[in-house]
């Protein structure tokens, strides 16, 4: 497992050196180590926007289409060129903009949601939330007490076969449940020795989605296996089903490949959704984006997910793992019927501003490196397998479309689901006109180059990931100029300064005495050649 490049490192800030006269940039491309990274072209969709975007790694737009409406969310570049596109509707538009095929996947009392995919055989799978009423989800055994007047939504499944415009296969987390809150219903069960099944009352269904007490959003297909595995955000876990069952099987506990209906095969992530008291296992937190990382790949036949953190753990990471699976693609629990592993493979955890408390993905590249997008801030990073960042990108667009560079970034405010980067052998670009064309933020006088061009300014914090008594400050600088370094407290208030003057190129340290501060989240913040960049401490008693 790495956690950082310096293993003892908790915060790497950066920011463009530039000449006195240059602004700061503040988004497209802001750095690029081409020795490194891998060669390819980023796809993504802002959430604010309806134009896709395809950029080149030096941050120049390639390719765009002008879709129907903003995505909702997922956005894929298919194999013949053509783009998979998931907003109002669900729809295929070619490699010119024209539309091929749409559909309206949506019922009565049903609504596809957040992810899809395309299945070998052209058929789309996709999230969706089902409607269930207060009295329906009373008599399944949900506690009162976790229940509004909205109901809740059950999370499923759906094939849809895009010749026909039907649905052909369907699984919904309703048939698995468990519960030990109301022993006159049929599920009513002991949920500990059941992890196949899903305990109704786990979690509070907090997100902003009334009733949304499981919350897929991310599903992934494995040809080889037939399997699909989800993302339930509300239980901190990647589930596994079968995908070789019928729909009839799929809603039962027996049958399929794997002769367990439509029961969980596997999961992983937070054992204590099953009753499982092994802490030490509790390694995904609100996750999104759980794929198989492809067989072809550094890392084939793992798993992988961006887990998001929440305010109790306000850090982000990208985690992988492998899977304890045989031959036969069964998975093997542990004695106690804990599934495992107990740790992740390799995860990815820069610093405490490395926090997207929702949305975001990462993908696995040929390469061994990983993309990374930090979705709530629309941050992409290229970081390699001892976690060194390698490419970054923030995205430029917002709700009007492309801001100028230069302009302030707020929260969510350029935010993006996921990216993925495609490389020059991809069938999709056979053929294509390729000309990178200009960034597709509009320029500013006066800002600083990005990436490679100019060498960054690093600010490291050689400590522990929370401040005690102490830190030391190590500062880069590729350039002599005027410096102002210092702590602030959270109302901005200077704590310590540590630097303040003009300084000689090359590595400086500063140490900051913490123990007469107040425990509290504090600031530490650049100024050095009229670029500021600033990221965050926490200090702990």
């Amino acid at each position: 497992m790495h956690q950082t490049r310096i293993a003892s490192a908790i915060l790497t800030l950066l920011c463009a050196a530039a000449p006195l006269a240059a602004q700061p940039r503040t988004m497209g491309l802001m750095y690029h180590d081409s020795t490194k990274s891998y060669n390819g072209y980023t796809l993504f969709a802002p959430l604010n926007w309806n134009v896709v975007y395809l950029i080149d790694n030096q941050g120049r737009l390639v390719h765009s289409w002008n879709a129907p409406s903003k995505p909702g969310l997922s956005v894929y570049l298919l194999e013949d060129g053509s783009l998979l596109h998931s907003g109002r509707d669900v729809n295929i538009r070619d490699w010119d903009n024209n539309q091929l095929w749409a559909y309206n996947m949506h019922g009565d009392s049903w609504k596809r949601s957040h992810d899809l995919r395309r299945l070998p055989n052209g058929h789309i799978i996709s999230v969706v939330w089902k409607t269930k009423s207060v009295a329906e989800a009373l008599a399944a055994g949900r506690d009162p007490a976790k229940l509004d007047s909205t109901g809740l939504l059950s999370s499923c499944v759906y094939e849809l076969d895009t010749a026909t415009n039907q649905i052909v296969w369907e699984w919904d987390s309703w048939d698995h449940l468990i519960q030990d809150y109301d022993s006159t219903k049929e599920n009513y069960g002991v949920v500990r020795d059941h992890p196949e099944l899903i305990d109704l009352n786990y979690g509070v269904g907090a997100e902003r989605t009334p009733g949304s007490f499981i919350h897929f959003n991310a599903v992934d297909y494995n040809a080889e296996l037939d399997q699909i595995i989800a993302s339930p955000r509300i239980y901190s876990e990647a589930w596994v089903i079968d995908h070789s069952t019928t729909t009839e099987q799929a809603a039962g506990h027996t049958g399929g490949t794997y002769g367990k209906g439509g029961d969980l095969l596997y999961r992983w992530g937070n054992p204590a959704a099953y009753r499982r008291p092994n802490s030490q296992y509790h390694q995904l937190m609100y996750q999104h984006d759980v794929s198989w990382i492809p067989d072809s790949l550094p890392g084939g036949g793992h798993m992988m997910c961006f887990s998001n953190g929440d305010p109790s753990r306000p850090w982000s990471e990208a985690v992988e793992w492998a899977p304890p699976m045989d031959s036969l693609g069964l998975y093997q629990a542990d004695a106690d019927s804990t599934w495992g592993p107990q740790v992740p493979h390799w995860t990815y955890r820069d610093t405490v501003e490395f926090y997207s408390s929702h949305i975001s993905g990462c993908q696995r590249l040929p390469n061994g490196n990983t993309l990374i997008c930090e979705g709530r801030w629309g941050t992409f990073l290229e970081v390699t397998p001892d976690s060194e960042v390698v490419w970054k990108y923030i995205s430029p667009v917002d709700s009007l479309g492309p801001m100028t560079q230069g302009e302030t970034l707020t929260d969510n405010r350029n935010s993006v689901f996921r990216c993925y980067r495609y490389g020059p052998e991809y069938s999709a670009f056979e053929g294509r006109d390729l000309t990178p064309g200009d960034p597709i933020e509009l320029p500013a006088s006066g800002t600083a180059e990005p990436g490679s061009a100019i060498a960054p300014t690093r600010v490291t914090l050689d400590a522990s990931r929370w401040v005690r008594q102490s830190a030391t400050v190590r500062l880069v600088l590729p350039m002599a100029g005027e410096v102002e370094l210092g702590i602030y407290d959270c109302r901005g208030a200077l704590v310590a300064s540590l630097a303040r003057g003009s300084l000689a190129a090359g590595e400086h340290r500063f140490a900051w005495d913490a123990s007469g501060a107040a425990a509290g989240v504090y600031v530490c913040r650049l100024r050095a050649a009229s670029a500021t960049s600033s990221t965050k401490l926490l200090k702990i008693d």
